[in-house]
């Protein structure tokens, strides 16, 4: 029963994400990345010193960061905090289901892990848009 619902919430958040095509297609490339993110994220937890708290920094963060640069080129009529926050969002829904089924310490930890993987995906693509900004902002100097 587990794994049919851990599929129909993929399911479910692609298909958000296919509807979201008429708001930007940033914001469907968002989700589906970050339904990536999260397959790679799942088999990367499976490595020797997953459960540190430096590595979900280092792997969620590094992966927003190489996300968020691209996403961010061009010009968008979209808030500058709005893709981060889907992703963030996108990813807090895909790993609830993980934790149910848990005690009451398990959950708290997972929602502590799944918490700090979201922001630290959320804060690398806000980076990666402070990097382009400031490129950006010094080629206008020159």
């Amino acid at each position: 029963m587990a794994d049919a619902a851990f599929w129909v919430i993929h399911l479910v958040v692609a298909l958000v994400g296919f509807g979201l095509s008429a708001i930007s297609p940033r914001a469907t490339v968002t989700v589906f990345f970050v339904l990536l993110v999260e397959l790679f994220g799942l088999v990367g937890m499976a490595l020797p010193g997953a459960s540190n708290l430096f590595f979900s920094l280092e792997l969620f963060g590094g992966l927003g960061l190489l996300f968020g640069v691209p996403i961010s080129l061009g010009r968008t009529d979209l808030a500058w905090w709005f893709l981060p926050a889907l992703a963030a969002g996108s990813f807090i829904v895909l790993r609830a289901m993980s934790l149910f089924g848990e005690d009451g310490r398990g959950v708290l930890v997972g929602g502590l892990q799944t918490l700090v993987a979201a922001l630290s995906l959320a804060a690398g693509m806000l980076a990666g848009r402070g990097v382009v900004t400031l490129v950006r902002s010094r080629i206008r100097r020159r």
